[in-house]
């Protein structure tokens, strides 16, 4: 476990200096991909369930989307394609919603997962909120 997290930790900080954010410092590292409309941050957690790669999806604005359109949005099912994959968020501040999902190391053999579970959370918050929201689901 020890050097699935060493490894996981030494590759974060690769990334933030790999994508320009190494000037930014964190006791852990954090990356932050805009990916479309859809920005990621991700970051390793060590605390329980055990060590696991937080990211999170931070979806557009929404101008006159509040807490009842979430609870309605999550109570009809949601999106199948996110459907136990992460946990839902309105962000009154932002006015926006977040996704959050929790990937326990082990399941990151390598880079490339990590890669993937950024770009495969990214896909499944956008499209859950076209679904929710009505829009089109076209990538800005």
């Amino acid at each position: 476990m020890d050097e699935a997290v060493g490894r996981m930790q030494r590759f974060l900080h690769e990334m933030v200096e790999y994508v320009g954010q190494a000037d930014i410092r964190y006791a852990v590292p954090v990356i932050e991909l805009q990916l479309g409309t859809v920005l990621t941050v991700t970051s390793l957690l060590l605390d329980s369930p055990g060590p696991s790669l937080s990211i999170t999806a931070l979806l557009p604005r929404q101008e006159q989307a509040g807490y009842l359109d979430v609870l309605h949005a999550v109570s009809i099912g949601g999106y199948p394609g996110i459907a136990g994959g992460g946990e839902f968020f309105w962000h009154a501040d932002q006015g926006r919603f977040v996704v959050v999902r929790l990937v326990p190391v082990l399941d990151l053999p390598d880079e490339r997962s990590v890669l993937d579970a950024i770009l495969d959370l990214s896909e499944d918050a956008y499209d859950w909120f076209c679904v929710i929201s009505g829009a089109a689901a076209e990538r800005a």
